[in-house]
């Protein structure tokens, strides 16, 4: 894997139904980007939480891999 903000030499193929067409020229410098951490401080908002509502809070994580952070996925069992 490689570390973010490693510069590579990119290469582009198209794919379709019929098959892949030829590999094109290599083209200009592409920056790797990575999955972003784990969030941190997950805690429980004491003050907001009821029977029927779970309040939450977090941090984003350290490193966001590159991109900003656009959405969470908060799930329970």
């Amino acid at each position: 894997m490689l570390s973010y903000g490693t510069a590579v030499q990119v290469r582009v193929v198209a794919f379709n139904s019929v098959g892949d067409g030829p590999s094109s020229q290599v083209g200009g410098e592409a920056v790797s980007a990575t999955v972003p951490d784990l969030p941190r401080f997950l805690t429980r908002v004491n003050s907001l939480t009821t029977t029927k509502v779970l309040s939450l809070t977090w941090e984003d994580g350290d490193f966001n891999g590159g991109s900003p952070i656009i959405d969470y996925e908060v799930s329970y069992d």
